[in-house]
C-alpha cells in the first residue's frame, strides 16, 4: 500500500499500526501487508486519491455532501474515522 508521505516519523509508526491493525484482520494470512510512505507530487496515482480524499474531509469536517460522495457510496465497503470521535 502506498500512502502520501505527510507525517513525521513518529505519526508514520502510529498510523502504520493502527492501519496494519484493521487491515490484517480482513487480508488472507498468505498477504503481506507492506505500508510506503511517498510524496505524493512525484505519484499521480496518490494525487487522484488525495483530491478523493479531500472530499471525504470535507464531508467530516464541514458537513459538506457533495455529489460525487453519492454517487460513490454505494461502493463504500467499510468508512471510518482515524482516531475519530465516533
Amino acid at each position: 500500500m502506498i500512502v502520501d508521505k505527510c507525517k513525521n516519523k513518529e505519526e508514520i509508526a502510529d498510523f502504520n499500526q493502527y492501519l496494519g491493525n484493521q487491515l490484517e484482520a480482513r487480508l488472507p494470512l498468505n498477504v503481506p501487508l507492506n505500508i510506503y510512505h511517498e510524496d505524493s507530487k512525484a505519484n499521480a496515482g496518490l494525487q487522484a486519491v488525495d483530491l478523493f480524499c479531500w472530499g471525504i474531509y470535507r464531508k467530516y469536517e464541514h458537513g459538506d455532501d457533495p455529489v460525487w460522495y453519492r454517487d460513490y457510496r454505494a461502493r463504500i465497503r467499510f468508512e471510518t474515522e482515524y482516531l475519530g470521535n465516533g
